[in-house]
């Protein structure tokens, strides 16, 4: 009779017993990824049930197939220390290469700076990203295994980048393997991890008697079946139990923590101790450390590290290191608890002595008992900020809840420890302690701290979805800021109330007069006086003059002078929503090349730093602008861009970035692709007001192209409902569609009260396209003659002002209207002819297909063939293909241009091979050639 040998009997490693399943579906993913195409595999299963020993098999299988591969473990010891585990996956990689060349070039150079480097500005997403370029620069060379063990104690910053992983390498020779416990009890990124469609989930199971028989066998040779009987029954199937049992033989207990602590009861107090500070220091643990921290000898240490690891509780070799997990465990329960402080106050001494960072050291320090010390109080302090500023809010807000502890600390630093602690429970999701945190010590709060608690709560009540109670906040702000004395608050703490007020649309008439004040009076200051409160203030009172249509000149003023020198954007970054919003009210105000000169300066900041978020937020500002401008090509590639990063967690403008992208598709006249990205914004999903009415209008202009016209009325009647406060023109785009579709359902006076209404804001507003624009669509519910003269007022309007599609759309609405009314009058058709021909001249320049095509289909059978301008060479290709050909024909590498646009490389060689076969050349040297011809 045959056995079939253990699986991994072919590898170094110890062989696997009963997990042929587990290991048939790794060897399947290996085939696919070897392929080409990334995966996952996450292991589940309680302590002890082989998770470790099957990542550890898996390794060893990648080793055989010459793989590289990078691997962590999340432990108690680090779950503080914000982004330890991916220390443990880069950080040897990043120490033998240079920033700035692969793979830690381009986006990757942000993920070096972060291991090696400051990490005080720590941007998750641009981590996020930069992890998933370097994963994709060692994939050119060889497929790449990414493991990590207990997941479940992973630091919450390196969770959030390994969970977010698979969405990005998704086309990448990517294997992906992690270790969870109880997938039930799980963050929420790590179910994330563990429902995304590329990972599949093996729940493992404990062994079965056979397994274990066989196990049996393989160690001794023998399998009686009184012993497989016996050990099957004492472990329980756990492999970790069966393979103590095989090892010690007389132990006989099926629960692993009994087992230990029983191990750990015949211990000296010296090995004890000397077992407890190796599991606290975790992948700290030297000797060195060791010694420092438990004052014994070296030949102390020495007897009780070969005690240690006899018992099968120390690992061999080094560094210091516990058998299993599970050890680790058992040696924390059995501490007592003051003992366990004590223990961990000579640690961070040592840890401090040694020259490790503020955040190592706090992690221990977390766990003391408080005192009066106040470099504790400064350390945990300081901890904290790093670990809000580095998105792990949950190690943040147990670092400030502890520093909170200390005794005998000022009631200056406690307020703000207070403070922060709150905004690091808000970020966590615990609106409530944040809440309560801010409210509890409220009588010692100066007025200007109060006006600051108040912003905070009111903030906390927004995202609670409590607006009622968020404006009620922010009104008692108001109300501090009136009452007051002048002095008791600091201009910047006013100038920051005033600044929230404005963005978040609390329009209060004793309130606005006095942010109107306060605007004023900073006015009427040199620029040069301007710190970063004044331009947050300007930036928000722009766009609130914007929003509401109260005057295009105030607002691109107030504008221009928040980007000012830079220090807006140097202040606030790329992502920054003062930045976002100055950029988006020079927009608004048709500020034209200022919008633009800011708007490259913050892609090229956000590029520099790896920011996606921040690279996607001005991509459909700036694609925005492109599209009120008729830019048609440049709009689609910035919108593409800004709405390809929502795989990466962006989701600020994503409605709106939707809608202007299914506004430029329509008149490219490609329906299907317009239609399709409705699916990015399905109506059944709450939103705020602004974005669910950038939903609906999506929604409309698709029901309006397929002549669905209630529908698209009732979604655009409901936009304007829900936006009735902002009257400006940037939100009369479901209002122009409204007086259409109203006008084809003959509801004339609906029509009309709609047209007049934008026409006067827009008047009121005082942008030109704007203007243009509400005049094109204005004529549409207007009788014949009036209809003529708002045309021709609305063309030369859009002509002067670099409206080119609404432009080219007036003048195709004009023709038809002439020919509507006097088919058989010859100087109205020959009109009608000339409006027809400029129609079809304009829209070809900019890709408006629908208008040459509707245009092209009136002039038909008038037997005038109009003059189109000849397409160049480059017209052949899609957005996406021309901006990689722009840079290719600029010198950039494949490596540049994925950096460039926040792609990947294969991307650009994607694209360059389409256009390489639209255009006929078959390498970047013919392109480059024939650049001049294009």
């Amino acid at each position: 009779m045959t056995t079939t040998p253990p699986a991994g009997a072919e590898h170094d490693g110890p062989p696997i017993f009963g997990r042929e399943p587990a290991l048939a579906t790794w060897r399947a993913l290996a085939e696919q990824v070897g392929a080409g195409r990334s995966g996952g595999l996450a292991f589940t299963g309680s302590a002890g049930v082989g998770k470790t020993a099957l990542i550890e098999w898996i390794r060893g299988d990648a080793r055989r197939r010459s793989w590289a591969s990078v691997a962590g473990a999340g432990a108690q010891a680090t779950q503080q220390l914000p982004g330890h585990v991916l220390w443990q996956l880069f950080g040897s990689l990043a120490a033998r290469a240079r920033a700035g060349e692969p793979p830690f070039d381009g986006p990757g150079q942000h993920l070096h700076t972060f291991l090696l480097g400051d990490r005080r500005d720590v941007d998750e997403t641009a981590l996020t990203f930069a992890a998933a370029w370097v994963l994709r620069t060692l994939t050119e060379d060889e497929v790449v295994l990414v493991v990590v063990d207990d997941l479940q104690w992973s630091d919450e910053l390196s969770l959030k980048v390994v969970a977010a992983l698979p969405h990005l390498v998704r086309d990448d020779r990517v294997a992906l393997v992690v270790g969870v416990r109880d997938p039930e009890t799980a963050s929420a990124a790590t179910q994330g991890l563990l429902e995304e469609s590329a990972t599949t989930h093996v729940a493992l199971e404990p062994l079965r008697r056979r397994d274990v028989a066989q196990w049996v066998k393989h160690a001794t040779g023998a399998a009686s079946t009184e012993t497989v009987t016996r050990l099957h029954a004492a472990s329980a199937g756990l492999p970790y139990l069966v393979g103590e049992l095989l090892a010690g033989g007389a132990e006989t207990e099926s629960d692993a923590t009994e087992l230990l602590r029983r191990r750990l009861s015949t211990l000296t107090t010296t090995q004890r101790e000397v077992l407890d500070v190796i599991v606290r220091l975790g992948d700290l643990a030297v000797d060195e450390l060791v010694t420092a921290v438990t004052g014994h000898d070296r030949h102390a240490l020495a007897h009780s590290y070969d005690a240690l690891r006899r018992l099968r509780l120390l690992a061999a070799g080094t560094p210091l290191r516990v058998t299993h997990p599970l050890v680790g465990e058992a040696t924390l329960s059995v501490a007592d608890p003051p003992v366990a402080a004590e223990v961990h106050a000579r640690i961070a001494t040592s840890l401090s002595a040694d020259g490790h960072g503020t955040a190592v050291v706090a992690t221990h320090l977390l766990h003391t008992a408080p005192g009066d010390d106040p470099v504790t109080t400064d350390l945990l302090v300081q901890a904290g900020l790093e670990a809000l500023a580095s998105g792990s809010a949950t190690a943040a807000s147990q670092l400030l809840d502890r520093a909170r502890r200390q005794t005998n600390v000022p009631t200056r630093v406690r307020t703000r420890i207070t403070t922060a602690a709150g905004r690091a429970h808000l970020r966590a999701g615990r609106i409530d302690v944040a809440v309560a945190r801010w409210r509890s010590d409220w009588r010692e709060l100066s007025f200007g701290e109060r006006a600051e608690r108040l912003l905070d709560i009111g903030d906390a009540e927004l995202i609670r979805g409590c607006p009622d109670e968020g404006s009620a906040a922010y009104a008692a702000a108001v109300d501090i800021l009136a009452t007051a004395d002048q002095l008791a608050v600091p201009e910047d703490v006013q100038h920051r109330v005033w600044a929230r007020l404005s963005l978040t649309g609390f329009f209060d008439a004793s309130a606005g007069q006095l942010r109107h004040q306060a605007v004023e009076t900073i006015l009427s200051r040199s620029p040069a006086e301007d710190g970063p409160a004044e331009r947050a203030l300007l930036s928000y009172e722009a766009l609130r003059s914007a929003l509401t249509g109260e005057s295009a000149e105030r607002a691109g003023d107030l504008a221009a002078r928040a980007v000012r020198d830079g220090l807006l954007l140097q202040e606030d970054g790329p992502e920054g929503t003062i930045l976002n919003a100055a950029l988006a009210s020079l927009c608004n105000a048709e500020r034209d090349t200022e919008a633009l000169a800011v708007a490259d300066e913050a892609l090229a900041r956000a590029r520099a730093r790896g920011s996606v978020l921040g690279h996607a937020s001005i991509s459909y500002l700036r694609g925005a602008l492109h599209a009120r401008r008729g830019r048609l090509r440049l709009a689609q590639a910035d919108l593409e861009s800004a709405v390809a990063a929502r795989e990466y967690g962006w989701s600020a403008f994503l409605e709106s970035a939707v809608q202007m992208l299914v506004q430029v598709h329509l008149a490219r006249d490609d329906h299907d692709a317009a239609k399709e990205l409705l699916e990015l914004v399905p109506l059944d999903r709450s939103r705020q007001p602004l974005m669910r009415a950038a939903a609906l209008h999506a929604h409309a202009a698709v029901a309006l192209a397929e002549g669905a016209h209630e529908t698209a009325l009732d979604r655009c009647i409901e936009a304007m409902d829900l936006t009735e406060a902002f009257r400006g023109p940037v939100f009369s785009w479901w209002r122009r569609d409204a007086i259409r579709a109203a006008v084809v359902l003959q509801r004339g006076e609906l029509a009309q009260s709609v047209a007049e209404d934008i026409v006067v804001t827009a008047e009121s507003f005082g942008a030109p396209r704007g203007l243009g624009t509400a005049l094109r669509a204005a004529a549409t519910a207007e009788p014949f003659e009036q209809a003529v003269a708002t045309l021709r007022r609305a063309i030369g309007l859009l002509a002067a002002h670099d409206g080119h599609l609404e432009h080219a759309e007036a003048c195709a609405d004009l023709a038809s209207l002439l020919l509507q009314a006097g088919h058989s009058d010859e100087s109205r058709r020959s009109e009608a002819v000339t409006w027809g021909t400029r129609a079809i001249a304009a829209a070809e320049r900019i890709g408006a297909r629908r208008v040459v095509r509707e245009v092209s289909a009136l002039l038909e059978g008038l037997e005038v063939t109009p003059e189109v301008a000849p397409a160049t060479r480059l017209d052949r290709l899609s957005p996406g293909e021309l901006r990689v050909c722009e840079l290719a024909m600029q010198g950039m590498s494949n490596r540049q241009i994925a950096e460039h646009l926040f792609i990947t490389v294969k991307g650009v060689e994607w694209h360059l091979s389409k256009s390489y076969a639209k255009l006929g050349v078959r390498s970047r040297r013919e392109l480059i050639a024939q650049a001049p011809q294009s």
